[in-house]
């Protein structure tokens, strides 16, 4: 049971770090289409 507790939050944090990359990643192609 709390094997399976640790691998959904691996999965949450994945999923977390792949938002914060597009999020980054579309951010930083806006600055680039302002200057």
């Amino acid at each position: 049971m709390e094997l399976k507790r640790a691998k959904i939050q691996a999965e949450i944090n994945i999923k977390k770090q792949q938002a914060d990359a597009e999020y980054l990643l579309k951010k930083k192609l806006q600055s680039q289409q302002t200057l």
